[in-house]
């Protein structure tokens, strides 16, 4: 390592889901222990929930004000202000300033400046202006994707467990789902049926490869339930920022960890997530696939009025039976 100075302003500069970040020092220069970024994050701009898998991040507050949480406890920090989220803790934030904020952020060991350098873009320091808005959630135009044409916009669940049944909740948490876990989830539906009620896809199974290409669908956020280091359930938000709403997508849980409300416990933690972006939150699931319908049913979803549904089923290969998250 080499010692170095940074003036204002200097060092390599992004445009990342909204905000501007100037890379202060990175992982390459503090042998992977730090990452040291200046954030300035636009008026009413909103980090929605996450996690930094194995990362702590800290926030020290140069202007302005945010107002945000760290799984059950609300925070509110103004200039001067230090924050520290622990790893592996839900966490997100909202800019509750006029004017811009502008915080330091670091993080160990250093993950997220990769994650910028990977896919933001390069630009000069953004300068937001009073009374613009941004926003972290990713775009969507999908409406409702048709079911059943090879996995690709397919969506469904496929768990078991009656609404009496309680989960071993010990450690249990939805984290962000990582790709390289793709070829753990491709294993647990393994016949035709089982994928047609979890995916809508034609046949079994669906690989590694294509659940992986979900992740990268426009709009689409993969999650994972754990118990610990264990992942035992999976499933998506698909997130639709101009219809302001969320659905709740492909849901499946391990086949070994299954009659334990696992199912529940993944739906109804997708929901608040999903809830917190956008209110109106929906999903869909096959009409054979009872066990589902109760999970979901003791999760809060109760079936939409019947000429909603019948106008998201047009165009759909069966008639699925359409949910929403009770308000």
């Amino acid at each position: 390592m080499s010692w170095f100075v940074l003036g204002p302003g200097e060092g390599p500069a992004y445009d990342f889901h909204g905000a501007g970040v100037v890379i202060k020092a990175s992982g390459q220069d503090t042998a992977g222990q730090l990452g040291v970024m200046e954030f300035t994050y636009p008026p009413a701009l909103s980090v929605h929930p996450h996690v930094h898998v194995g990362e702590d991040e800290m926030f020290f507050v140069l202007e302005g004000e945010l107002t945000g949480f760290c799984d059950d406890d609300r925070w509110t920090a103004r200039a001067g202000c230090f924050v520290f989220v622990p790893r592996d803790r839900l966490h997100g934030f909202t800019v509750t300033s006029r004017e811009p904020a502008r915080a330091l952020v670091i993080t160990g060991p250093s993950q997220l400046d990769r994650q910028i350098a990977a896919r933001g873009n390069l630009s000069p320091v953004p300068s937001p202006q009073p009374g613009s808005t941004g926003s972290s959630r990713h775009s969507a135009s999908r409406t409702r994707p048709v079911a059943g044409s090879g996995g690709e916009q397919a969506t469904g669940a496929m768990m078991a467990g009656a609404p009496g049944e309680e989960a071993a909740v010990m450690g249990l948490g939805v984290r962000p789902f990582p790709a390289d876990a793709a070829g753990v989830v491709s294993g647990w539906a393994t016949t035709g049926e089982e994928v047609l009620m979890w995916c809508g896809a034609a046949a079994a199974p669906v690989t590694a490869e294509q659940i992986s290409a979900w992740a990268r669908e426009d709009g689409v956020e993969p999650f994972g339930l754990y118990r610990g280091r264990r992942l035992v359930a999976y499933g998506e938000l698909w997130v639709d920022d101009g219809e302001a709403e969320v659905e709740l997508a492909r849901l499946i849980v391990d086949p070994g960890e299954r009659g334990q409300g696992l199912g529940r416990r993944l739906a109804a933690e997708l929901a608040a997530l999903a809830r917190s972006r956008h209110p109106r939150v929906f999903l869909r699931v096959h009409p054979a696939n009872i066990a589902a319908q109760r999970c979901y049913a003791a999760a809060g979803f109760a079936p939409v009025q019947p000429d909603q549904a019948a106008a998201w089923n047009a165009g759909q290969p069966i008639s699925y039976l359409w949910l929403s998250l009770a308000t």
